[in-house]
């Protein structure tokens, strides 16, 4: 057993010995089959590569192309449509329910049913479209309408005509405007009095200076003996008689004026106090005025569906009598009939929105009109908003009309239509967006 061990050992040395040598003669007849490369090999291959890397650096630099920046887009109007939403909840009474019938800006629609009767609030709101010029005629304030159904506007309505019954019930009675007219008219007689007064003492002034006149012609005379003592005595008289008169007539025109005086100062007193319980009155009544005021637009915001534009009815949902609608639920759109501008309303988000500048091409896609068939809408940005809402930007461009595409299809244009647009941005070579790709990279390890 022993001698059997050492020959098996012997011969696995033996073919370990003779892998080797096939191995090295492997080796020595691939080296000798290659050989060496040659020179030219070297040479031109480096310069294949050089070239293919210039190539591929070039073409980089020459191939450009833009960034698409998508946003969602609406097609309309710069006056769009106009939906009326309902405010309460309540059975409908329609005044115009016929589709595409055309109404006029602030023409009422409908009625919500409630507690008011709108007949009433109609027949009072045009009793007050004339109050602001008929607020002191007392014929018009009588004709106010009464036993109303007003509903929550009840309270505030009572309290405008108690306030009317208070203002009409002071300008029949009241006494001030009777003492002013009494008082003007006794200062009319006055005045005439002081002026008859006035006219006197001028006519009195003027006998006086005659007679003082006369009186020095009469001393003359007496001192040559051609008249006696007794007609300058009566001369003298004369004068002095007319001086008092004419002193009567200045303290009678003082007491006039006096009392012209006090008159005015109480014909001022009346006005005074007059005034201020007129607009005492009328300011009570002016508050009570606006508070129905106030209450009545409440309710006409609340259950009157009211066209806000010029445009057609558009019916959705809504269209029979009677039908409950429930708050906040559209009940109608009014769509402008006018012939306008064709919009395109965009939302952008704000990734990438910096790249976006007025001017540039936008490729829309409408969602009802397949792009693969019917091609897209272009046209290019005519305006962006300044500040995001909900953080998307505004993006407006203004479409043609009729709508053709890039297939020379005409679409037919349905207000509020939806797509998708695409913003063609400024272009960028390839080596540069290579670039930016190689420095965020190095940034992101750094």
């Amino acid at each position: 057993m022993p001698g059997l061990t050492t020959y098996s050992n012997h011969g696995l040395v033996e073919r370990s010995k003779e892998r080797s040598l096939e191995s090295c003669e492997y080796s020595i007849y691939t080296q000798e089959l290659l050989g060496k490369p040659p020179a030219w090999i070297l040479r031109w291959g480096g310069v294949v590569m050089l070239s293919i890397m210039v190539a591929i650096i070039a073409l980089s630099w020459m191939v450009k192309y833009p960034d698409i920046v998508s946003a969602k887009v609406t097609i309309t109007t710069p006056i769009p449509p106009a939906s009326l939403v309902a405010r309460q909840s309540g059975k409908l009474h329609w005044l115009k329910n016929s589709e595409d019938r055309q109404v006029t800006k602030n023409e009422l629609i409908a009625v919500l049913d409630s507690p008011t009767s709108y007949t009433d609030v109609s027949a009072l709101k045009d009793w007050l479209r004339h109050y602001n010029s008929h607020r002191d005629d007392l014929r018009f304030l009588s004709s106010l309408p009464q036993n109303l159904r007003l509903g929550d506007s009840q309270n505030q309505f009572a309290l405008f005509q108690k306030q009317v019954n208070e203002l009409l019930f002071f300008l029949e009675l009241n006494p001030l405007p009777k003492k002013i007219a009494i008082n003007q008219q006794k200062q009319l007689q006055l005045e005439a009095m002081l002026e008859k007064f006035q006219r006197q003492g001028v006519i009195l002034q003027n006998e006086n200076t005659l007679l003082d006149k006369n009186l020095l012609r009469f001393q003359a005379l007496l001192q040559k003996n051609l008249v006696s003592a007794n007609s300058v005595d009566e001369k003298q008289l004369t004068s002095l008689n007319n001086r008092r008169q004419q002193e009567q007539m200045s303290l009678e025109a003082t007491r006039i004026r006096v009392e012209l005086t006090n008159l005015s100062a109480e014909l001022n007193d009346l006005r005074v106090a007059d005034t201020n319980k007129r607009e005492a009155f009328k300011l009570n009544l002016e508050e009570a005025y606006q508070a129905l005021q106030t209450s009545l637009s409440q309710w006409e915001k609340n259950f009157l569906l009211v066209s806000p534009i010029d445009g057609r009815l558009v019916f959705s949902k809504y269209w029979g009598e009677h039908q409950f609608v429930n708050s906040g639920e559209e009940v109608v759109s009014i769509v402008p009939f006018e012939k306008q501008t064709i919009l395109a309303k965009m939302k952008m988000p704000l990734e990438n929105s910096g790249k976006v500048k007025k001017g540039q091409k936008i490729l829309i896609k409408l969602a009802a009109y397949p792009y693969q068939e019917y091609g897209q809408i272009v046209s290019q940005i005519n305006s962006i908003s300044l500040i995001p809402r909900e953080n998307l930007y505004t993006v407006e461009a203004i479409l043609p009309s009729p709508l053709v595409t890039s297939y020379k299809k005409t679409l037919g244009f349905h207000q509020e239509m939806q797509g998708q647009a695409e913003i063609v941005t400024e272009d960028m070579r390839l080596l540069e967006r290579l670039f930016y790709q190689i420095r965020k990279v190095i940034k992101k390890t750094e």
